[in-house]
């Protein structure tokens, strides 16, 4: 967990800036920041709101994908790699060899939330590996039918 790219190292870093800074004028310059379209509203909102106290600061936000960001950030081509993934250890290693450092952040954590319509008839109980067979790539299963094979009763 220690070797995460923040998931979004400019919404919380910017945040953080934007409250120390409030008060200098002098900021200027350019700040890139690349990857997670899940994460990247995050960095693009902490971006608007800091260049509204610092106009002369240029921040640029691209959404090219989790691996995308760490891409670039690992070429150091961004300042900031916004991931909604740990960093694989190919990325780490690749970062490493190019002297490229790194503070990781985490700014939120996402979840799923089931629910079951009252008129369904079969699901009162579906264990996370029925789940993962529904929803996986290529699956082929019916929640229906996953339920009935069932021999064991959830609790």
């Amino acid at each position: 967990m220690r070797k995460r790219i923040g998931w979004s190292a400019l919404a919380a870093g910017l945040v953080a800036v934007v409250a120390t800074t409030a008060g200098v004028a002098a900021l200027k310059g350019r700040i890139t920041a690349d990857g997670s379209s899940t994460v990247g509203p995050f960095t693009a909102a902490a971006a608007e709101m800091f260049q509204r106290k610092n106009r002369r600061v240029q921040i640029t936000v691209g959404i090219s994908g989790t691996g995308g960001g760490f891409e670039r950030f690992c070429n150091d081509e961004t300042d900031l790699s916004n991931a909604s993934r740990a960093i694989k250890a190919s990325e780490h290693d690749k970062c490493l060899s190019k002297g490229v450092r790194w503070l990781a952040m985490t700014v939120a954590n996402d979840g799923i939330s089931l629910v079951v319509n009252k008129q369904n008839t079969w699901a009162s109980c579906l264990t996370v590996d029925e789940l993962e067979k529904i929803w996986n790539t290529g699956s082929k299963s019916t929640a229906g039918a996953t339920s009935a094979r069932r021999s064991r009763t959830c609790r």
